[in-house]
């Protein structure tokens, strides 16, 4: 007898009444998104700086399709930004909400995925064995299935996907993976209708379009063909795998390899070679995180918002080797369960999560975190729909005993409804920059010196530079040195008007890195706000002579010509410097300036109404305007307040 009241309920209907209830607990999870801010951290590059979302005009379609920026191309991703923009503006509820959304449908397309890919099992592999897997009725994959949508929906490892507006991208080509996929298994259960492989090609070119990390698809469909599809059933030589396994992947393969191609050009200047992280201690990293990622899916109650590196791989020493060794037999096990025992389901989810990873594992070291939640939101598909196994069997086990079912409901329904407040509690350390980086600092305090410097950062933007200093002071004691951190320790004085203790930090980055050129800026910029245009000369022309070409460099030198009074020479920098950034407003106005010290009013009223049109509300634009000929000419050392922007 079937105590399980699942059973007696219509399989459509039980279908729709547990989705529903798996959205209405995904929107109590992220219910704390309604509080929550743009942060600092990308979103504010990725939107408030970015002009070119804030409308479908063919101009900023192109840059879409064309634009390397934030080292991806992700055309799909900036569309949806701007379709974001178009209806709500900047509004950080809306960008996350959208996200939600994305997540919600990727948690739905998680469960027709399950279930199809258990039905396959179950039919390809079990139908006329004797295992636990072929007394499965469609039922049991069913509430199997159920249970590994909800979990998918609500684990809290996916709160940084969801949560962070800059991470978009993670569940906008999610959901074209998994849609692949389907369309996939389709196409093959079609007995190979074209439509079904065209539309999966478009999907995959959509992911791809949305987040370069699904260029692993080709060999996970390869996988997918081994298990559950079994294309190679009946096949025995060499040609005839080779035949079946790679069967019209050829558009996959070359479609990942273009945009690997892209990504890599993109990515080339985050990409840190091996004098930052040695290959040993990548691959140290790399098998630390993954046993990070399997821990936290099964105990996701300490997460953090950044992972620091572990001092095993930034220190290798003896005990280093126990995560390779551990990821080493782990892979060794399954492969034994495959080859001997024919139990091939643990090796398929374990390369899939494996393959999955290796585009964000860390070998091609990009950033300066050792692990992020945001990797795990597709590549632990494979433990949700093992999960999801476990799940089924539990009901084919307790549904002919009350007592079973009752306590097996009740074990279910404590971990949903743990996993949705841990992921609602997650979800709070999302709020802010503040909320974001003490989270990160009290994991794994004294480890990294990005928090440090970031939470120094968001203090310096608030006009609370002391307490930056002290941020930014524990920064560089992690990491001694640091061109940024001393920098931004200088700029904090500037800010409290503590000039002296100012120039002796820019002096620290000086004799820290005496040929680079931004402490000497600073300190001829403190100078020329002082008027001792000496000094202010003497740093300027240092800078430019380490780095004659670069904008800041430029215009101040180009402000020393103009002090000595060599026009000429200032005319033929400035002009340069609107080459290589014509929204240069400093050099703008200073250019405007040498135009009317040598009589060329008319000119400056040019250069004047390009200012205007830039910034509508630059003063010294309007007063050029206003002159005529016979203007006096205004003494040198009357220069445009934004001259060293």
């Amino acid at each position: 007898m079937k105590y399980s009241i699942l059973n007696k309920i219509n399989k459509h209907r039980l279908t729709v009444i547990w989705l529903a209830v798996t959205l209405v607990l995904i929107a109590i999870s992220y219910s704390g998104i309604t509080s929550q801010k743009i942060l600092n951290w990308d979103d504010t590059d990725y939107l408030l700086k970015n002009g070119k979302i804030r409308s479908f005009s063919l101009d900023n379609i192109i840059w879409m399709f064309s634009d390397f920026s934030m080292a991806n191309w992700h055309p799909l991703t900036w569309l949806s930004y701007t379709f974001n923009y178009s209806i709500w503006g900047n509004n950080a509820t809306a960008y996350k909400a959208i996200n939600v959304v994305l997540h919600s449908l990727n948690s739905i397309l998680v469960y027709f995925l399950t279930y199809k890919i258990l039905l396959l099992v179950r039919n390809n592999y079990h139908s006329n064995t004797t295992s636990v897997f072929a007394k499965f009725t469609d039922k049991d994959l069913l509430i199997g299935s159920l249970f590994c949508a909800t979990l998918f929906a609500i684990h809290p490892l996916h709160v940084e996907s969801v949560s962070w507006i800059s991470e978009r991208k993670d569940v906008l080509y999610s959901l074209f993976f998994l849609l692949t996929f389907l369309t996939y298994i389709k196409y093959k259960e079609s007995n190979k209708k074209s439509n079904w492989f065209i539309i999966s090609v478009v999907m995959f070119l959509c992911s791809l379009m949305s987040k370069p990390m699904a260029v692993t698809m080709p060999v996970l469909l390869i996988l997918i063909d081994i298990y559950p599809l079994r294309t190679l059933k009946d096949k025995r030589s060499a040609k005839e795998i080779f035949s079946a396994l790679f069967d019209r992947k050829i558009t996959f393969i070359l479609l990942a390899f273009l945009v690997s191609s892209i990504a890599i050009l993109t990515q080339k200047s985050g990409i840190q070679d091996t004098e930052h992280l040695a290959i040993d201690s990548r691959i140290i990293n790399a098998c630390l995180s993954i046993l990070l990622y399997i821990y936290n899916y099964a105990f996701p109650v300490n997460l953090s918002t950044y992972y620091s590196f572990h001092p095993w791989s930034t220190d290798p020493n003896i005990f280093s080797i126990l995560p390779v060794a551990t990821v080493g037999l782990v892979t060794l096990g399954f492969i034994y369960l495959a080859i001997r025992k024919k139990i091939f389901f643990p090796i398929i989810a374990w390369l899939y999560f494996i393959i999955s990873l290796l585009p964000v594992i860390g070998i091609i070291k990009v950033g300066g975190q050792a692990a992020a939640d945001r990797y795990t939101y597709l590549p632990l598909l494979s433990a949700f729909i093992l999960t999801g196994a476990f799940a089924a069997l539990l009901h084919n086990y307790v549904c002919n005993s009350k007592i079973k079912v009752i306590a097996s409901s009740f074990i279910a329904a404590t971990l949903i409804a743990s996993f949705s407040y841990l992921t609602y509690e997650q979800n709070k350390h999302w709020t802010d920059d503040y909320s974001l980086w003490i989270r990160a600092i009290n994991y794994s305090p004294g480890l990294s010196a990005i928090p440090y410097n970031n939470l120094g950062a968001m203090y310096f933007r608030q006009g609370e530079s002391r307490s930056a200093i002290v941020q930014f002071n524990k920064a560089l004691a992690i990491q001694p040195n640091d061109l940024l951190t001393m920098v931004r320790i200088g700029k904090a004085y500037e800010l409290m008007r503590e000039e002296a203790f100012a120039i002796n930090a820019y002096n620290n980055v000086i004799n820290a890195h005496p040929k680079h050129p931004t402490a000497y800026i600073r300190l001829g910029d403190l100078f020329y706000r002082k008027k001792l245009v000496d000094k202010a000369k003497m740093y300027y022309s240092k800078a430019f002579e380490l780095y004659p070409t670069a904008p800041s460099t430029l215009q101040r030198s180009a402000l020393v010509d103009f002090m000595n009074k060599d026009y000429d020479s200032a005319e033929e920098k400035l002009k340069y410097l609107q080459q290589i950034s014509p929204n240069n407003r400093g050099g703008l106005q200073l250019l405007a300036k040498i135009m009317i010290n040598t009589g060329r009013i008319n000119e400056a009223k040019t250069i004047a109404t390009t200012l205007l049109a830039k910034h509508r509300k630059d003063n010294f634009a309007k007063e050029i305007l206003l002159l005529d000929t016979d203007s006096p000419v205004p003494d040198e050392t009357d220069l445009p307040s934004n001259i060293t922007e």
